[in-house]
């Protein structure tokens, strides 16, 4: 599943009156914390910053206006590689600016730094800039015709040009992009120089060094999996290698029978198999395709990989392109729920029931989240406890059933359960209640999925009213269509609305179409829509309601 964590044009963080105007490639611990630089841009000036995404909170840790540690008198001027641990200390390369007073003494031009417990202190000064860190402390760093592990304070070789290689008719050459695990497993990039007149050379291969053995993992002209007929070019980036020693990387690859058929992808290695993740050319469910995939990461505990990319979504804007931070995880199905009431308002009371059923062998796992109209985490009470997230736990073939508790002011918004497998089936059930906590009437509905176009029908009278919820599960907003259509099929009218990314709005017909009447032998709204949308239809009739089912 990919999902959008930040994208440009958005408000930046603790930088009042600046947006993010670039990302740069992001980083992600085993807590799913995601760190990344950014330009922080207030319409004249630019600044560089190193953003933290902890929880659903996205925060600056430093920026260009901050000196750095180690060298007095000078400010950072931009910030390179940037590395998180499990324990979440953060660790950068950076440039560094001249001194405001020159001395004629030497001054560093870059350096390494780390943040550590809030505290910001420099590790090493004029060093190369590619490096990694581990949650031991260890950090690995390459100069080009070596790789070099510091740990317990002191320097060791691991590869040097050369060396030869096991399952690879080559030798070493030049290395770069070092990557250590706990267990100090290092991978690293080599590079191949084109000739000895010239100083470009091409990554020819992911080489592994465990235990003073040096490994080929994946070289040029090698087949990729999953993808018939395509080699892999000599394109390879950013090596990942976690405590289980499962690998990742990005590589070029091309078609054999067209070598100008190129795209990027995202290769895992476990066990020895390679899989392709994401690809340049993957669509992502309501933002776009991807038509640029930057440098990922897969995280210390290889569960997840984040990486900067750019869509095309068919817009004006799409079609120039449009960058954000995407994330990949282990598959996880999603109901939709479009609509929660909880609480008490105009006639009485109401509270949700959640039903889930679970038809695999296996117990399986949810996590329920509620949000509220604009698409914020919605609070309710389950059991006394107040939140907007909530695990259960299902049993094979079992059914869980909870219940919001109806405490306080109304609120209504939607909710969604995220399960661990694909054999989950699920129902909301509005119960309403009077003063006495009596229930008066109630209707069931079950979870739906996203269209772009459906129908659901409508109906008027004295006293009978139709109310349709609709819900945008994207982060993107979506422009909406509504067409209101007699029996006979003929347009009464029609409306234009939008919905928020993540966001809700549950409204009576006559609402949606002030002014019309709605007839009473019934007829439909057509509703069309940028981005999929969720929907739900109930129809009150006096004090009885039912739910009507959406028509794709």
């Amino acid at each position: 599943m990919l999902s959008a964590i930040a994208l440009t044009g958005q408000p930046a963080p603790d930088a009042p009156g600046r947006i993010l105007s670039s990302l740069g490639d992001a980083q992600i611990n085993s807590s799913g914390d995601i760190a990344f630089s950014a330009g922080l841009y207030d319409g004249r000036t630019l600044l560089d910053a190193i953003l933290l995404r902890s929880g659903d909170t996205l925060r600056k840790i430093v920026d260009t206006e901050a000196e750095a540690p180690g060298a007095p008198g000078q400010k950072f001027s931009s910030f390179g590689l940037v590395r998180l641990n499990d324990a979440g200390d953060i660790a950068f390369q950076a440039d560094l600016g001249s001194p405001p007073v020159e001395t004629g003494e030497h001054f560093p031009a870059s350096g390494i730094f780390l943040i550590t417990g809030g505290r910001l202190r420099e590790v090493v000064l004029d060093a190369p800039p590619l490096f990694s860190l581990n949650n031991q402390g260890d950090i690995v760093f390459a100069d080009g015709s070596r790789v070099l592990l510091f740990s317990d304070g002191s320097f060791k070789t691991v590869a040097t040009s050369g060396q030869p290689v096991l399952n690879w008719t080559r030798t070493l050459e030049s290395m770069s992009q070092p990557w250590i695990n706990d267990q100090r497993d290092i991978i690293f990039v080599n590079q191949r120089q084109i000739s000895p007149r010239f100083v470009t050379f091409f990554p020819n291969a992911i080489v592994r060094w465990r235990e003073g053995v040096l490994e080929k993992i994946a070289a040029a002209e090698d087949p990729v999996p999953g993808v018939a007929g395509a080699v892999f070019d000599e394109s390879f980036n950013s090596p990942h290698i976690d405590n289980r020693g499962r690998m990742g990387f990005s590589a070029r690859m091309k078609m054999k029978t067209n070598a100008n058929d190129i795209s990027t992808g995202i290769v895992t290695v476990e066990d020895g198999r390679l899989a392709v993740v994401a690809r340049e050319g993957q669509v992502i469910e309501g933002v776009g395709k991807l038509s640029f995939i930057g440098l990922p990461d897969f995280g210390q505990q290889g569960k997840l990989a984040t990486f900067v990319g750019k869509v095309n979504d068919g817009s004006a804007l799409g079609t120039l392109g449009f960058s954000g931070v995407y994330t990949v995880t282990p598959d996880r199905f999603t109901l939709n729920f479009p609509h929660v009431a909880d609480g008490a308002g105009p006639g009485g009371g109401w509270r949700t029931t959640f039903i889930l059923a679970n038809r695999s062998t296996d117990t399986a796992a949810a996590t329920v989240n509620f949000y509220d109209d604009s698409g914020k985490p919605l609070e309710v009470e389950v059991g006394g406890q107040r939140a907007s997230q909530f695990a259960v736990s299902i049993p094979s073939f079992g059914v869980t059933r909870f219940q919001t508790d109806g405490h306080g002011p109304l609120k209504v918004g939607w909710a969604t359960a995220q399960a661990d497998q694909r054999v989950l089936s699920g129902i909301a059930v509005f119960e309403l209640f009077d003063d006495s906590g009596k229930v008066v009437s109630e209707v069931g509905a079950s979870a739906t999925v996203p269209l772009r176009s459906m129908s659901v029908f409508a109906e008027g009278g004295p006293s009978t009213y139709t109310g349709i919820a609709l819900v945008n599960p994207n982060i993107i907003s979506a422009n909406v269509d509504l067409i209101l259509r007699d029996s006979n099929a003929k347009e009464l009218t029609r409306q234009t609305l939008t919905v928020p990314g993540m966001g809700h709005i549950a409204k009576y017909a006559h609402e949606l179409f002030p002014g019309v009447s709605l007839p009473e032998s019934g007829g439909k709204i057509e509703i069309f829509s940028t981005q999929p949308l969720v929907g739900l239809t109930l129809r009150q009739r006096q004090g009885a309601f039912a739910s009507l089912p959406v028509i794709p």
